[in-house]
């Protein structure tokens, strides 16, 4: 359950963030997306009802391990759902923007679910394209390009930081910080 005061999200100017993850909570139907039930509101809070995830944040399954990383094989097979997830929302004209462990939940089952979407960006889904002559197997990057600037500071792309203008491709960047964050350590960033 996440409950949101409307006084803070006026204070805050984080309304239309608040609408987008309602929106892609709503919207989206993934096995790696945790889904939502039912929203709500008072006169003074918003409360999205969300899937439960006995497992909590990522972040923790990853300190818990020896080293505090994971296995080649846990990584290769937690970081296929992500991407898994992170394909879906491009296709559905999502950016994600903020891919980091504490934005990841571990179900009881053993399986991970994207979850806290205020930062994401909606845009026109981005056209299916073949990408290899398997039956079925396409991508599609959302039509968009930001300037603003949002994320997790260890996981900003280069050209967030530069203030070039950054689409979906952030995502992907983000990943590839979070496999290594996987596969090396997790001692950096504060954490």
């Amino acid at each position: 359950m996440k409950v949101l005061s409307k006084d803070e999200m006026i204070k805050k100017n984080k309304v239309q963030r608040v609408l987008t993850e309602r929106e892609i909570l709503l919207t989206t139907d993934h096995p790696f997306i945790v889904s939502m039930y039912y929203s709500f509101q008072s006169r003074n809070k918003l409360v999205f009802i969300m899937q439960y995830c006995a497992g909590g944040e990522f972040l923790k399954l990853i300190q818990s391990q020896p080293y505090r990383c994971l296995t080649e094989e846990q990584a290769k097979f937690y970081i296929c759902e992500v991407i898994l997830a992170i394909e879906y929302l491009h296709m559905c004209g999502y950016v994600y923007r903020d891919l980091k462990p504490e934005n990841i939940l571990v179900h009881e089952c053993g399986h991970i679910l994207l979850t806290d979407f205020d930062l994401s960006k909606v845009t026109t889904p981005g056209t299916p394209k073949v990408v290899s002559s398997l039956p079925g197997l396409v991508v599609a990057e959302p039509e968009l390009v930001t300037n603003s600037f949002v994320g997790t500071e260890e996981y900003l792309a280069p050209e967030v930081i530069n203030g070039t203008g950054h689409n979906a491709a952030v995502d992907w960047w983000a990943l590839g910080i979070l496999l290594y964050e996987m596969l090396v350590c997790l001692g950096g960033g504060g954490r």
